[in-house]
């Protein structure tokens, strides 16, 4: 989506202006010696005849600009550096090509997705998955096609991708090609330590943010803020607060729902201009919508992103800035599912308020890391087993499992090269590489369609600052509970989350809790009561809040969704009988989500070669 580099390896002449090169609407072309580029006009780009860098995201060295900071990047890289130092920040992905050399590298999570493909006659390194195949028509990838179907992920776990000889990187790594070799480099540096929590940790981190918005985003003129009533998109304003800047803030709902109204009540009070955009109509979109997010994209899942590209579409800036919440929670721990679950919230928190005790950890030793990787390999191979037979009415035969088992077990092989003392930051590790590395970063690029998005507590050096602390000094959210109370972030602190919108997130810690507990243990009910009475017993939630129902009986969206499975070779009937006992409240009334990935795999199935 972003760009394309295509290099052909063949003796004598190639002409390059018959590549059928499909990037996207706006793409830029350059012919340069014994290469091809095209890039879209987003994308931060250093090209002449003979090299190129181009790259996903942004980086800064030290407190120079953008196309500075690149080629100081430039620099590192032909030597080799990596890990890059501490005078770099950012979140990015990209490539470079010099003196026959090539360098693909990505920041220590690679949320901008990258992919190459290498043969004895071409190199090809592209950030969209359409835009090789438009050039190459490599074949389809089943077993992937498979786990892009898959819970709990929906995403490949290695190197493989969708299409056959098509590969992307690990996290943190730099590949660099020179002569048929290729040597591997990896950045390591997110998780080097698990040390203890201390008792100014809150004001740390905040002081850390503080500086790192203050360096990032001085220059910046416009601003668009995604504003949730939730605690991570609050970090980044808290952030921008901090530092003198006002953002236009853009939140998804409607104005009686409470995840609109706290962050309406906010701009009204600071004076600050709104968005409060309805995502309903976009779950399930029509077939010509899906065409053009995968095609350019490869990244159909939370369509509701869609919405905002339909809302500023005709914007007079071009590319703005668009700022989201930490999606990998790495200030709360809560991505590590053995930590997540309810029934272990509530012991953890009445042994704490009786007894004081905090959380313990599990220190990791080598049985526990095989006991969790064979737990994970045969969860998805048991949900990829049901996939097949029910959706594809396939058996999934030796092959298939191999090739899914050899993707998985290259992420474990990754994770092996960090050292994290106790088994929680192993599955946390495992949490931000699988949903927090793939299906993340499809949101990223959903928005990157008419924005230049951005997730500013990723940055290289928060994120090697905070997950060198163990989750027992992030769990939950008793440390931003804290930080919301430092003086330079007690405004955004003084008004209620979602979760709680009874009391300022900033108040007494355990009053919150309580009030969330309440609070959802009675979503819980009205939620069982309207699902058992069929919609009879209307109430779903003590605060009115997003209407899951309404997205499955939207005007549409049932035709759309079958529409987007015709002629796959998907077997639709389970997954419409699904959709339809959702909308009609004879099941749990789960978000559509998770039918969004049989779409996108659909697309795949269609036009991708067999």
């Amino acid at each position: 989506m972003d760009f394309l580099l295509y290099q052909n390896l063949k003796a004598g002449e190639f002409d390059y202006t018959k590549l059928n090169i499909d990037l996207c609407t706006d793409q830029i072309v350059y012919y340069g010696h014994k290469f091809v580029v095209a890039w879209r006009p987003s994308t931060i780009n250093i090209v002449d005849e003979h090299s190129v860098f181009l790259m996903s995201g942004r980086v800064q060295y030290k407190k120079e600009g953008t196309n500075t900071s690149a080629k100081f990047l430039g620099k590192h890289l032909e030597s080799d550096r990596w890990p890059l130092d501490d005078n770099f920040t950012g979140c990015f992905s990209g490539v470079m090509f010099k003196e026959d050399t090539i360098r693909i590298f990505t920041d220590p999570i690679g949320l901008f997705h990258l992919y190459y493909s290498f043969s004895d006659q071409y190199i090809i390194v592209a950030s969209n998955l359409n835009a090789i195949h438009s050039i190459i028509d490599a074949q389809i990838n089943k077993s992937a096609v498979l786990l892009e179907m898959t819970s709990p992920e929906f995403s490949q776990y290695g190197r493989s991708t969708v299409l056959k000889n098509v590969y992307t990187l690990m996290p943190g790594e730099l590949l660099v090609c020179n002569d048929g070799k290729i040597r591997r480099l990896f950045d390591t540096t997110i998780k080097i330590d698990d040390k203890p929590g201390t008792k100014n940790l809150h004001d740390e981190f905040v002081d850390l943010i503080n500086a790192e918005f203050k360096d990032f985003y001085s220059d910046q003129e416009t601003l668009i803020l995604s504003m949730s009533g939730g605690v991570d998109s609050r970090v980044n304003f808290a952030g921008l607060l901090a530092n003198g800047k006002k953002p236009h803030m853009s939140n998804f709902g409607k104005p009686e729902y409470i995840d609109s109204k706290i962050p309406n009540k906010i701009a009204r009070d600071l004076n600050l201009p709104i968005d409060i955009i309805d995502p309903t109509g976009h779950l399930f979109p029509p077939q010509a919508v899906i065409n053009e997010v995968v095609k350019e994209t490869d990244s159909l899942y939370v369509n509701q992103w869609l919405a905002l590209i339909e809302f500023y579409k005709n914007q007079s800036s071009v590319y703005p800035l668009f700022l989201l919440g930490d999606m990998c929670d790495i200030f709360r721990s809560k991505g590590i599912y053995s930590l997540k679950t309810r029934k272990f919230r509530q012991s953890h928190y009445i042994r704490k308020f009786f007894t004081g005790r905090d959380l313990s950890l599990i220190p990791l030793d080598e049985q526990k890391k095989r006991n969790f990787t064979v737990k994970q390999r045969d969860i998805i191979i048991t949900s990829v087993k049901s996939i097949s037979t029910n959706f594809l009415k396939n058996s999934v035969n030796n092959e298939l499992i191999a090739d899914i088992e050899a993707d998985l077990y290259e992420l474990f092989e990754h994770l092996d090269r960090y050292n994290p003392s106790y088994m929680e930051s192993f599955e946390e590790l495992f949490g931000i590489f699988t949903h927090g590395r793939r299906s993340m970063g499809k949101q990223l690029n959903i928005l990157k369609m008419i924005f230049t998005p951005e997730i500013p507590v990723l940055n290289l050096r928060i994120l090697r600052h905070v997950l060198n602390y163990s989750p027992a000094a992030r769990y939950s959210d008793e440390l931003t509970n804290r930080m919301f109370r430092n003086p330079a972030w007690c405004v955004p602190g003084n008004y209620p989350t979602a979760q709680n919108p009874f009391l300022s997130y900033n108040s007494n810690f355990w009053l919150m809790m309580l009030g969330w507990y309440f609070r959802s243990s009675a979503d819980q009910v009205l939620l069982k009561l309207s699902v058992a009475t069929k919609g009879k017993f209307k109430r779903q939630r003590v605060v009115k809040s997003r209407d899951i129902l309404s997205e499955y009986q939207f005007p549409g969206a049932r035709e759309n969704f079958f529409g987007s499975l015709t002629g796959s070779g998907i077997d639709a009937s389970k997954l419409l009988q699904l959709f339809d006992d959702r909308s009609e409240r004879h099941t749990w009334p789960l978000s559509g989500q998770d039918l969004v990935p049989y779409a996108q795999a659909a697309w795949y199935l269609t036009h991708f070669r067999n």
